[in-house]
């Protein structure tokens, strides 16, 4: 067989070359990082979730923005509070958990004390004004 044939048209126009190329898509779903067997990599579970919110502070975020509202509007009584409370940690997508509630208790015990403390402190700055001006006209 001369070379010219060979390098011709009869070898590259066999079934070979003339294949329809397939192409192959990777599984749907979470892939595994570069370098880790597909295998070892689980599925997150509910606690994973629960444990990445905890750890990027989003309950305490949510939190915190109840009891602002909450410290805004005191004639609220414990179960109006308790449902609000559960209101947005469900539109966060976060479940209810008591620490939820003890920390909102807290917060908002927090943010009344330091409002007080405020309205101590302008209506103390007042007084000494006042005794100012007395004592100076004396």
């Amino acid at each position: 067989m001369p070379a010219t044939s060979f390098f011709g048209g009869e070898f590259f126009s066999g079934e070979f070359f003339n294949a329809v190329t397939v192409v192959v898509e990777p599984p749907v779903g979470r892939s595994a990082p570069y370098g880790v067997p597909s295998a070892m990599v689980r599925p997150r579970t509910r606690r994973d979730v629960e444990r990445d919110r905890e750890r990027f502070g989003i309950a305490t975020k949510v939190v915190r923005e109840v009891a602002k509202t909450q410290q805004r509007n005191p004639e609220l009584d414990r179960l109006q509070r308790m449902e609000m409370l559960q209101a947005e940690l469900a539109a966060n997508a976060l479940e209810w958990d008591s620490r939820y509630w003890d920390l909102l208790e807290q917060e908002v015990k927090i943010r009344t004390d330091l409002e007080n403390r405020r309205r101590i402190a302008a209506q103390l700055e007042e007084e000494l004004v006042i005794f100012t001006l007395i004592a100076s006209q004396l």
